[in-house]
């Protein structure tokens, strides 16, 4: 932010979130199941840091792969949607996403 890039956050809890931290950035209510949520919050943007993840390996494996895949596969969805712009590298073709 020093470096003059506006910042938005993708955060399924803004009520947590300091003050400060909506004076200098764009929040976005959601989270990696909510693709409303996710296009709002790549759209037109230059840069993604995807830092959520479910790190709790002693979870059910449906609430793993919930947030750690399919929120992987949605994020990468809202990117195609509504960001064409952003690379993503050899996993996208013709715009359409194959997975193996």
């Amino acid at each position: 932010m020093r470096d003059g890039w506006t910042v938005r956050l993708l955060v399924r809890s803004p009520s947590a979130l300091p003050e400060e931290i909506y004076q200098q950035c764009e929040v976005v209510h959601g989270d990696l199941a909510c693709m409303d949520a996710l296009v709002a919050a790549v759209s037109g943007v230059a840069v993604i840091f995807h830092c959520a993840a479910n790190v709790n390996t002693w979870d059910r494996w449906d609430a793993y792969c919930e947030a750690n895949i399919a929120g992987v596969r949605n994020l990468l969805y809202a990117i195609v949607q509504s960001n064409p712009l952003i690379p993503l590298g050899p996993c996208v073709h013709r715009r359409r996403l194959w997975f193996s």
